[in-house]
């Protein structure tokens, strides 16, 4: 069996999970705006994807339209579809996460500009519209059309979308739980510097286990390697500053009876995180590893710390911190258990549904495989992008 028909076998299986969370959680629901914590699982789920997705298609576009370098327009294809096919799983959480999905087409038919929330529905949109235009361009022109103004300006204009995406997104979660303010600034720095980490131990996993093609696209990934090992410990090197900047402001002002309630399991997961997405890819880039398994096994680790971080530590523990600490939710204390406020924030239909996510991407990625002109150098034969 090969690689690609595996993925796509994965995907089906995983994406059955995808759906079986989402459903479950619609049910449980049942189209009521949850009763005290708004963010649960699938919002650190679609937020991961979108860092994810983000920091490969940077990371393309600095290297192709900036750089100028000749290995990044060969792999631009692929990497084109690889960052794609990691948003739509995080623009599908988005619709999930709704209790009421068919008022969703208000946050553009009513948009509010002095929203964070209705902006990153439409950097979504920018930036997904900027990847799929980028991806039709170069199908149908080929790889050396990246290089022109046109292909250039696709890729910057993508660029400056996902960045604004990625710290939109970190500044809406910095004022959702903050002291007002103050704590929200270096959020959106963060979700930057997250969005390349991701982007590039997402990059080393995918094209070191799936493989980046034909013969030109694997000389042409040996040279792009390089660079995405070396994105990934400077990422890792500003991420440990910054978890530092960021850990510190969230247990300044997080009562004790919140920390204390998390126990070790909050210090465990922040320790995963500096050292599994820290100390490790930096130490791997620093070395300058070229071992596969190593590679894939570091890029895999930073992954799962990174999400179960932004599920746990970031996302559910200053939301029990808005409980104690924010005088709006005094009156609530009578009628409020702590208990109940920790297992709708770690729901595990929404967990199922975001490890679902997955599969959606393997499903997408591994048809595009089959299905769309992905190679260097190749022509399409049917409708404009299809072999």
């Amino acid at each position: 069996m090969s690689k690609v028909l595996a993925l796509i076998l994965i995907g089906v299986v995983l994406s059955a999970l995808f759906a079986y969370g989402v459903y479950s959680y619609q049910v449980a629901t049942g189209g009521a705006p949850l009763a005290l914590a708004a963010w649960g699982a699938m919002v650190a789920g679609y937020t991961f994807f979108a860092l994810m997705s983000g920091g490969v298609f940077d990371s393309l576009a600095i290297e192709a339209a900036i750089l100028g370098k000749r290995d990044a327009l060969k792999l631009a294809r692929k990497l084109v579809w690889l960052a794609l096919a990691t948003l739509i799983p995080g623009i599908l959480l988005v619709f999930a996460d709704l209790t009421m999905m068919q008022n969703s087409m208000w946050i553009w038919l009513g948009f509010n500009p002095a929203s964070r929330i209705a902006w990153n529905g439409v950097l979504y949109l920018l930036y997904g519209g900027f990847a799929l235009a980028t991806l039709l361009y170069v199908i149908m022109r080929g790889e050396e059309s990246l290089a022109t103004r046109t292909g250039k300006l696709l890729l910057l204009g993508g660029l400056a979308a996902s960045i604004l995406l990625e710290y939109n997104l970190g500044m809406a979660y910095g004022v959702n739980f903050a002291v007002p303010g103050w704590w929200a600034a270096p959020t959106g720095i963060l979700f930057v510097v997250l969005a390349f980490l991701l982007g590039s131990a997402w990059t080393l996993l995918v094209m070191e286990t799936i493989g980046p093609g034909g013969e030109d696209a694997v000389k042409a990934w040996e040279e792009y390697k390089k660079g995405t090992v070396l994105e990934m410990g400077l990422a890792a090197a500003a991420l440990l500053y910054i978890l530092l900047w960021v850990t510190v402001q969230q247990l300044a002002w997080t009562p004790a009876s919140t920390v204390v309630s998390m126990g070790t399991g909050y210090i465990a997961a922040v320790i995963a995180v500096v050292v599994l997405a820290g100390l490790v890819p930096l130490a791997v880039a620093a070395a300058r590893v070229k071992s596969r398994g190593t590679l894939v096994t570091v890029a895999t680790l930073v992954i799962i710390a990174v999400l179960v971080y932004m599920i746990f530590p970031f996302n559910t523990v200053p939301q029990l911190a808005r409980i104690d600490a924010l005088a709006t939710y005094a009156s609530l204390e009578s009628y409020v258990h702590i208990e109940e406020v920790v297992a709708e924030l770690l729901a595990y239909t929404e967990i199922l549904a975001v490890i679902g996510g997955f599969g959606v991407f393997a499903l997408l990625y591994g048809l595009g495989l089959k299905l769309l002109a992905l190679e260097p150098g190749e022509k399409p034969k049917r409708l404009i992008v299809f072999r």
